[in-house]
């Protein structure tokens, strides 16, 4: 697809979410998508199903592991996609958006948020997936992954990103979070199996 082309899905696609989606309980949703609740909820649901499941020591390499990726994830997309392919906030540059009370015009490519909430979803999912039958990690994962997208969306419905960086940062996320845990050796050795 020509890139003028994808520049003007990506601008309707903002348009859509920034404008005519625009209502007082979208806000409210999408203020709560964007604040720090959803990781403590996702990290909090890490620890619980870790170590409920787990040995101990198993859990503990867990969640020191998946801590561990979502920092990289975060380090990376802070030092070095925004400093290499570096793009401008919607925010900053049109004026037809509606405007969040502060917008830092730097940066903007991928989006931190949904580079780190995809990287803790993706580990969460990954062991779930070593503990529960595939009908209930399939229930579980429809919630999370649009957890994750909701995420994402509210970067976009507030003009911080476009849809195609909040759409890159969850592919990298989950990407990267999947890629280590599934060649981890020690935690591919320990997971149970499948419940039937």
């Amino acid at each position: 697809m020509h890139s003028s082309n994808m520049h003007f899905i990506d601008l309707n696609i903002l348009k859509f979410f920034n404008q005519d989606l625009f209502s007082p309980f979208a806000t409210r949703v999408f203020t709560f998508a964007s604040s720090p609740y959803p990781y403590v909820i996702f990290a909090l649901l890490l620890f619980f199903v870790s170590f409920k499941n787990l040995p101990w020591k198993k859990a503990i390499s867990i969640i020191i592991i998946s801590a561990l990726i979502v920092g990289f994830c975060d380090v990376v997309c802070t030092y070095y996609f925004k400093r290499t392919f570096y793009a401008v906030r919607p925010c900053a540059i049109y004026d037809w958006v509606m405007k969040p009370p502060s917008c830092n015009g730097r940066h903007s490519f991928p989006s931190n948020h949904s580079i780190n909430i995809a990287s803790l979803v993706g580990c969460f999912l990954l062991v779930c997936k070593s503990i529960f039958s595939r009908k209930h990690f399939f229930n579980i994962s429809i919630v999370s992954i649009l957890a994750a997208f909701t995420v994402g969306a509210s970067r976009v419905y507030f003009a911080q990103h476009r849809p195609s960086e909040a759409l890159m940062g969850l592919i990298l996320g989950f990407y990267i979070s999947w890629f280590v845990l599934e060649n981890f050796t020690f935690y591919k050795k320990n997971t149970p199996a499948h419940a039937k």
